[in-house]
């Protein structure tokens, strides 16, 4: 079971690199989508191979390492995304908010997972399907790809600026 983490581990490297050097030659939306996509289809794989894992235990192993691998390329996508989200003057506490909104997913679906345990076919359909409608997201939700495009030319489409007593102020509309 050591070796097999140190597996994991390493396909984190891979995924790094995918990342680094894809972001910004095909887009972040693209990349997201694509790493998503991927992921659950290894999913759907490891989930076939543990169907029956003593006989297909080395395609249980290397989808879930091209799983892993995947899964880190989309979250690196997914983090440049987001920061470019916000205005510079709020991109901190925006960033904040959804990484604490994480978080307290990351703890709910242990729950669902817990309810799982013993359907691991189920475990991993559930986690596909909730990858494919993350694949979609930017796509259903119209988000700006901002690939070789400044942060200052970010159009306020959710954003609106108050001018008082001359100090532009963000705020969410």
């Amino acid at each position: 079971i050591y070796l097999q983490s140190l597996y994991f581990a390493l396909a984190n490297i891979p995924g790094n690199a995918m990342a680094t050097f894809l972001v910004d030659r095909i887009g972040r939306k693209v990349l997201l989508f694509g790493s998503m996509t991927s992921a659950a289809l290894c999913l759907g794989l490891a989930a076939h191979g543990a169907s029956d894992a003593e006989a297909r235990q080395l395609q249980v192993i290397l989808s879930s390492c091209a799983f892993h691998s995947f899964l880190v390329t989309g979250w690196c996508a997914l983090s440049v995304m987001t920061s470019e989200l916000f205005p510079t003057s709020i991109r901190g506490t925006g960033m904040g908010v959804c990484s604490g909104v994480g978080r307290i997913a990351g703890i709910l679906v242990q729950y669902v997972n817990g309810a799982f345990i013993d359907q691991p076919l189920v475990l991993l359909l559930a986690a596909a399907t909730c990858m494919m409608t993350g694949a979609f997201a930017p796509i259903v939700c119209r988000m700006q790809d901002m690939t070789d495009k400044h942060l200052f030319e970010i159009p306020s489409m959710a954003m609106g600026v108050v001018e008082g007593d001359g100090q532009a102020v963000h705020k969410i509309v």
